[in-house]
């Protein structure tokens, strides 16, 4: 199958592209036709490009939603086009043949038929086993609906180290991450320490050492952080970063899809916690485990499984 793959210039909309096409790929001969936001829809038939029977036009991200359309409106003219959208378009839903999109954008309206649902973001699976002994701590930086307590993320994380006193620890920040908080988090007291800032640490590098870990805790202002996690073997944690309760809003349209997601993989199994709470006069700081925690999520394997069976039916 010929399958256009409109690349972003967003690395976070790339990311599950790249993995559901790979995936993908384990059900379909995928001839891949590279296509970037700034190119002219009529490249994809130059350097005689020889279109077969069906073609298949993907992207992620609004940007390359409106090149998906174009192309389609093109190539029909030639072959017969099959358009799929990651992530859910901001208007006009119902003009892709399939959209891929994470359930938390629905928790307010029924799914659309032509729409597959997902928890969180899609991500490589990873089947490697975690080395014994080993934690990683990731910090993430706040956002206007994920506020952070620096105090208290510095309680939690200090607990942390507590707990794993002979565990070999990867501390690793972002480039959201405050930089004081980050400068009290690595003045932090433990044996045996690594620190990986974020302007030296690698994505790939990043990413082995959450598949390697045996525990993960993580900041819960990004999905796809949490994700990345929950798709490799060992237990994740979110890290509690404030004492403000997420407003509950009577329209769900405005709930913040961030704790949805949150509470969904918690109540699930899937996501543990540390958290400060009280008990009777005192506060007390606990981490909970994930319940699930032997095998990855395999979200971006359903997803291809299912967008697979759809494409019979065109």
């Amino acid at each position: 199958m010929q399958i256009v793959v409109i690349e972003d210039q967003n690395i976070g909309h790339n990311k599950p592209l790249t993995a559901l096409i790979n995936e993908f790929s384990k059900h379909q001969n995928l001839d891949i036709i590279n296509f970037k936001l700034n190119d002219e829809v009529d490249k994809i038939l130059m350097n005689n490009v020889l279109l077969s029977s069906s073609v298949l036009i993907i992207g992620a991200g609004h940007q390359s939603h409106k090149k998906i359309r174009a192309l389609k409106k093109f190539l029909s003219k030639k072959t017969k086009v099959i358009s799929v959208a990651l992530m859910k378009p901001s208007f006009c839903i119902k003009q892709y043949d399939v959209v891929i999109t994470p359930k938390h954008d629905f928790i307010s309206s029924k799914i659309p038929r032509n729409v597959i649902a997902h928890d969180g973001s899609l991500a490589e699976v990873s089947q490697a086993l975690p080395q014994e002994n080993s934690v990683v701590i990731a910090l993430g930086g706040p956002t206007p609906k994920m506020k952070f307590d620096n105090k208290l993320i510095v309680r939690n994380i200090q607990h942390i180290l507590n707990v794993f006193p002979n565990s070999k620890i990867h501390l690793c920040n972002s480039r959201r991450t405050p930089e004081g908080l980050w400068d009290e988090i690595k003045s932090l007291s433990h044996q045996n320490i690594e620190i990986h800032e974020a302007y030296d640490t690698d994505r790939d590098s990043f990413q082995r050492i959450i598949a390697l870990s045996e525990n993960k805790f993580v900041t819960p202002d990004s999905i796809n952080l949490i994700s990345e996690c929950l798709s490799s073997k060992g237990r994740t944690h979110a890290i509690q970063t404030t004492q403000f309760t997420p407003k509950k809003f009577f329209f769900k349209s405005r709930a913040n899809k961030i704790s949805y997601f949150i509470d969904s993989m918690e109540s699930k199994g899937y996501l543990g916690f540390i958290r400060e709470i009280e008990e009777g006069p005192i506060k007390v700081i606990r981490i909970k485990k994930p319940s699930l925690s032997n095998d990855p999520l395999f979200e971006v394997e359903k997803v291809a499984y299912e967008l697979n069976k759809r494409l019979k039916n065109f």
